[in-house]
């Protein structure tokens, strides 16, 4: 193409079409106009005009070829600081530091880095962390030097390069202290492209639509738990140029906070889902936009001094060492930019740190059946606890699946889950998405093997022998804040009842390791039980010996509601007119006090 061939092998060609008037205004549009036939005719032959997965023709081709040059034309103009140069002399400080390092930019870089051109396998979303260089007398007062310039794909960097954050460079620990780019004078543009974001803590809910931030309830779930908190999209970081560098000698990693897994923002429904196994599993696949944030120490976010860009994670539990707050009222601080320098800002935020990309993703819709269950109309955020560590577990387990069956990197793809609109407690939705921002057609690629991904998904949970999840199986470094929820077993029963509609269920042995705690609890207590007894020729877990009856105890799989399937256990005991109940395996196992407290005990039996 003319254009690139030009941006290529033109050196300094920036600064000069940025000096000359007459260039600024005729040169892209000369050139442009001028191969418009032939830059027309090239897209002609490589624009696909119809979708062979969706079978059926792509709409409006035509329309968006004979408008591409304009609008390729706009978009230079506003990526390129034409209009800045023209005014460099009545810039200072900042500003014309930004100018000076954006004009020496080469142009092929800034053209693809502002997505102009593209940039096929590489991260467009990356930003850097800047080290700057003390300034040295001599030092030209537009000029500034940096002596590291690390960059992160942004979705990493939310977490990495947070403020609060230390890293190590060159053997040398850093500590995030300020967001900044050199071509932004101030945060302050950042701040001014603030985006709602409204999520709930019971259901993981998430939007960025504006007119669910005056919401009371949550949509999904009902909950009233819900946060309302702006989020800003980081053009950069710095560490503070006023604090001594000091060599790594090992110490602990300082932490702001940590992205969560992306969100899918909610958009509407597809209109087509391809059904399987008997209508329990629908998929489809397509773009789809996702939000990710880092929420910062305690959920409470990050405060932001729109003035020199200086940035900390809001006061409180767990970060109290504040420099922009004293007394809860904003106070001056240094400038994290200029060796002993003093700024007066006032901090702006609390902000979450965040960043919204499209994507290819792959959506599951999971449908169960009676006795099977997910949660029910009063479980806080629709699923229990149970049902959101299989969906955990089955998420990572078909992201591993599906690298191995694609035979792509395990960094390629990620996913979630999330309960469905409308509050039906009985279905839940997975997604798997592309982490290259824009998609690199994974996702899509998986929709289409899917009946492959879910039996090799099949095989490595049930081809391990850990109690609940390991390395060997769904563990791996990406989800080691998820490892304690991690269950293979839940993980395998949820897929084999979408795949076959087999029910979940416990084997004797599950039982009895299920049990261990509630015994020895009760022994503690004086209180006489029984196990394993046998009851009309039916196995009975477990036997409670009370003063004036026995209570009869049967565990149940945390899949299954006990009153829509009556186990054997239960119906022996009321043939004898014995007082039954079923308990929940995962809450023997998790919560304990839950367990006893659906026994029912006598006031005092149990102290």
């Amino acid at each position: 193409m003319p254009l690139i061939f030009l941006v290529a092998v033109v050196p300094g060609w920036l600064q000069i079409v940025a000096a000359d008037a007459d260039a600024r205004r005729g040169f892209f549009n000369g050139l442009l106009e001028e191969n418009a036939d032939l830059l027309r005719s090239e897209l002609q032959g490589w624009v696909p005009a119809f979708s062979f997965g969706l079978n059926e023709p792509v709409a409006e081709v035509n329309e968006t070829i004979q408008g591409a040059i304009d609008r390729s034309k706009a978009r230079i103009r506003e990526v390129l600081p034409i209009d800045e140069y023209a005014a460099r002399h009545t810039l200072v400080d900042l500003e014309r530091e930004s100018l000076e390092r954006r004009l020496e930019e080469p142009l092929l870089e800034t053209l693809i880095g502002h997505a102009v051109f593209p940039r096929y396998a590489f991260p467009t979303d990356v930003v850097t962390f800047w080290v700057s260089k003390p300034r040295q007398p001599g030092d030209a007062p537009g000029k500034r030097t940096f002596d590291y310039e690390p960059q992160r794909d942004l979705q990493l960097a939310l977490t990495e390069y947070a403020p609060g954050r230390s890293l190590t460079i060159d053997k040398w620990r850093f500590e995030s202290a300020a967001l900044y780019s050199p071509y932004e004078p101030t945060p302050a543009h950042t701040i001014q492209r603030q985006r709602p974001y409204t999520s709930c803590s019971d259901c993981s809910w998430a939007t960025m639509d504006s007119a669910m931030a005056q919401a009371t309830l949550c949509p999904v779930c009902g909950s009233d738990q819900l946060t309302r908190t702006a989020f800003i999209t980081p053009a950069g970081f710095a560490p503070d140029l006023n604090a001594k560098r000091e060599v790594d000698r090992g110490q602990a990693i300082s932490y702001a906070g940590m992205t969560d897994r992306a969100r899918l923002e909610p958009q509407d429904p597809p209109s087509a889902w391809t059904e399987s196994c008997d209508g329990r599993l629908l998929r489809w696949t397509g773009p789809r936009r996702l939000v990710m944030v880092n929420k910062g120490v305690g959920q409470r976010g990050f405060r932001v001094c729109p003035d020199c860009g200086r940035s900390e994670p809001e006061y409180g539990p767990g970060f109290t060492a504040t420099k922009l707050m004293k007394n809860g009222a904003a106070t001056t601080h240094q400038h994290p930019l200029e060796k002993g320098a003093v700024c007066a800002g006032v901090a702006a935020g609390p902000f979450y740190l965040g960043h919204e990309f499209p994507t290819d993703a792959l959506l599951l819709r999971l449908r169960v059946a009676a006795p099977v269950q997910l949660g029910g109309a009063s479980t806080a955020g629709l699923l229990t606890r149970a049902s959101r560590m299989a969906l955990s577990s089955l998420v990572e387990a078909l992201g591993l699946a599906a690298s191995r069956v694609l035979q792509i990197d395990e960094g390629e793809l990620s996913g979630w889950w999330t309960p469905v609109m409308g509050g039906r407690p009985d279905e839940a939705q997975l997604y798997l998405y592309d982490l290259l921002p824009g998609g690199a057609g994974y996702a899509r690629a998986v929709g289409n093997d899917l009946p492959e991904v879910l039996d090799a998904a099949e095989a490595l949970l049930g081809g391990c022998d850990c109690p609940s999840s390991c390395y060997r199986c769904i563990r791996h470094y990406s989800n080691n804040w998820i490892h304690a929820s991690l269950d293979r077993h839940l993980a395998l029963a949820l897929l084999r009842h979408l795949r076959t509609g087999e029910l979940p269920s416990l084997t004797d042995q599950d039982k009895d390791h299920a049990l261990v705690a509630l015994r020895q609890l009760l022994t503690l207590r004086g209180i006489a039980c029984e196990e394993n007894a046998n009851l009309g020729g039916t196995r009975v877990p477990l036997i409670i010996q009370l003063s004036n009856s026995r209570v009869c105890v049967d565990v149940h799989h945390p899949l299954i509601d006990p009153l829509a399937h009556e186990s054997p256990v239960i119906a022996a005991a009321r043939s004898q007119f014995l007082e039954a109940v079923s308990l929940d395996a995962f809450d023997l196992l998790h919560d304990l006090p839950a367990a006893v407290a659906r026994l029912k005990l006598p006031n005092g039996a149990v102290g």
